[in-house]
This record gives structure tokens, C-alpha cells and sequence, in this order.
């Protein structure tokens, strides 16, 4: 997650930064119909095998779509919360 800091040089010329990892949970859900339903999270399309979805997010709202071969389209919005999975169910379109 870009972050923005001032640095200020020593007399070494020597800048240390120490990142710490981002929180994260999972989510998870399955959808219907399966084939050809694009998920999309954040922006991106995630690459499924099935029509059951469970990754590991950075914790906050997060947005998923789903969108079919015909056009038939869902969006929501959903939280992750710090080492906790959360559930979406079933999801129809």
C-alpha cells in the first residue's frame, strides 16, 4: 500500500525504512451461473477454476463484481476484518 514519508539525510547518507505488512482476512463465496462469470475485486479479475472463490485480502471495504457472458451484472461492497474470513454465501445473477 503506498505510503508517503519525509526522509531527511544523515551525515552517512543512509535511509532506512521499515515496512510492516498489511492486516489481512479472507472472503468467500460461490456464484451462479459458474461458466463464463467474470469476478472482479477491487479492479481486477481474479483467475477461478470453479464457482467458489475464497483469497486472502488486505483488511477494509473491498467491491466485487460479477459479470456474465450475457450481461447480467452484481456489484457489492463487502469489509475484511483482521484474521477473520468473511462470507458471502451464494451469490445469483
Amino acid at each position: 500500500e503506498p505510503r508517503t514519508f519525509e526522509a531527511v539525510i544523515g551525515e552517512d547518507d543512509t535511509i532506512t525504512v521499515t515496512l510492516k505488512p498489511l492486516a489481512r482476512g479472507r472472503v468467500q463465496f460461490k456464484f451462479f451461473p459458474a461458466d463464463g462469470t467474470r469476478v472482479i475485486i477491487d479492479g481486477k479479475m481474479l483467475a477461478v477454476q470453479s464457482n467458489v472463490v475464497a483469497t486472502e485480502l488486505t483488511t477494509g471495504s473491498h467491491s466485487l463484481v460479477l459479470e456474465t457472458r450475457d450481461g447480467r451484472r452484481l456489484a457489492k461492497t463487502f469489509e475484511i476484518e483482521e484474521g477473520k474470513t468473511t462470507s458471502l454465501g451464494t451469490l445469483e445473477l
